[in-house]
């Protein structure tokens, strides 16, 4: 299950943000597959985003913040933990939802979360995928290093840390 937090992305939306512990419940986890897969078919990212099969082994081994509105996830982040440092797995926001500023609030307090733990934050990201770059550089993110043909279509994979 997941325990949450109730904020507002603007004066009209209340949503939760909720903290789920591997392996995820069904109705979650079908909630975060069907986002990824929506990612995919509507924004054709197949490179950015992982295929479904690789996505139900993160919900039995990762754990994820979400930010529901009512029942409905809207957005998710995957992650891992080490005593040390916090690996963002995959990340997504519904496209109905999209540029609303769910996933800035959700990676706020994720932030907040890892601060907490005294823990560094890093994440891959595909040097293609500008609009991800664009919030990770505005959330703090600093490129320091890279991956050389990472991807299956051979682009570079960029490692970012907080």
């Amino acid at each position: 299950m997941g325990r949450g937090l109730k904020k507002e992305i603007s004066s009209e939306v209340e949503v939760d943000t909720i903290c789920l512990e591997p392996p995820i419940l069904q109705s979650w986890g079908q909630q975060i597959l069907k986002i990824s897969a929506d990612v995919i078919l509507i924004n054709g990212l197949q490179s950015f985003n992982w295929p479904e099969d690789v996505m139900r082994q993160e919900l039995q081994s990762a754990r994820f913040f979400a930010t529901c509105k009512g029942p409905e996830i809207v957005s998710y982040l995957s992650f891992t933990e080490t005593p040390d440092e916090i690996e963002i797995r995959s990340l997504a926001t519904a496209p109905k939802c999209s540029r609303q500023g769910y996933m800035q609030s959700l990676m706020r307090e994720f932030i907040n979360y890892a601060t907490g733990q005294n823990k560094l934050i890093w994440l891959e990201v595909h040097h293609l995928n500008q609009a991800a770059l664009a919030l990770y550089e505005k959330m703090g993110f600093q490129i320091i290093s890279t991956r050389k043909n990472y991807y299956q279509d051979g682009a570079d994979a960029l490692i970012l840390r907080r």
